[in-house]
Order: C-alpha cells, then structure tokens, then sequence
C-alpha cells in the first residue's frame, strides 16, 4: 500500500452580501489568505492530481488562487459539493471523481461540512475559517476505502503548516 493524501479547503473569506450566497466572491483579504494556502500546501506536496470544487464563486476563486500557486493536474465544478451537509456526501462527491492514480486530492467547500469532514476522518476536532486547510494522509491505495475509515487518518493543519 501507499500514501493517499486528501486537502481539505474551506473558501476564503468572501463579501457578506451580494446577488445571492452562491454569487458571493472573495474579498481582497481573502484572496491574499488563499494564496498563502496555496504556498503552504506547496510545502508537502508538489503536485495536486484532482481538486474538486463547489460551484459557487469564491469556492471557484479559491480554486484559482491555490492553483495560481500549486496546479492541479484536473479540476472538476462540483455543484453538488455547494449544498453536501455529512461525510458521507463529500466522500460520495470524491469516491465518484477519484481515479485509481490520484494520490493527492483537494476538496475546495464550504463549513460546516469541510470541517466534520476533517474531524471525523481524523478523530480530531476542526473549525475551519475562511481559507484554512489540512492535508490529512493514510496508508491506503482505493479511495473509497480510504475514505470509510474513521479516526485514522493523520493531518497537519494550517497553523502547523508555516
């Protein structure tokens, strides 16, 4: 077996009004943070095979801004990762997108659900704010397997990551 690694990125901060949620675009702030995220995940892997993204416009522009920095070799516009609410959503969303060779994925979405994600993988607690992450890793080589297991999964997050 080998290492799977899944990121987990919650958007940067966005404006607080706009057309509707889904049209709310990131800040000036929150586009410098991202960047940053981009920076620090470049710190442990050098390579993003798959980053599954919500379709709302800052969870894209968050995407762009980590990309600018550290591309992914496949981006896939998730819609359905807009309103995913359990673990079990998110790693539907991923199990159906993953490939057999991807060995590292990123999640770009939106809390709470990016955050219990990260907890219940880890069995640590997370509360993710605006364009925080954790890389999480397991010993592993099928997605889906990876991905039903519970509290095991190791992590660094984005206040270990300088």
């Amino acid at each position: 077996m080998s290492d799977v690694y899944l990121i987990l990125i919650r958007h940067g901060e966005a404006e607080s009004r706009a057309t509707s949620d889904h049209a709310r675009e990131l800040t000036a702030s929150g586009r410098i943070k991202v960047r940053l995220t981009g920076a620090r995940i470049a710190k442990i892997t050098q390579k993003i095979g798959l980053m599954i993204v919500s379709d709302a416009t800052r969870t894209r522009q968050t995407a762009v801004e980590v990309s600018g920095i550290l591309p992914a070799e496949r981006t896939v516009i998730e819609p359905l990762l807009y309103n995913a609410n359990t673990v079990n959503d998110v790693a539907s969303i991923i199990t159906r997108h993953a490939r057999p060779d991807d060995r590292v994925i990123a999640v770009v979405g939106h809390n709470p659900v990016i955050s219990e994600v990260a907890s219940e993988l880890t069995g640590d607690f997370y509360a993710f704010d605006p364009g925080d992450f954790v890389i999480m890793t397991i010993d592993e080589t099928d997605w889906a397997t990876a991905l039903e297991s519970r509290s095991i999964w190791t992590a660094a997050n984005s206040r270990e990551v300088l």
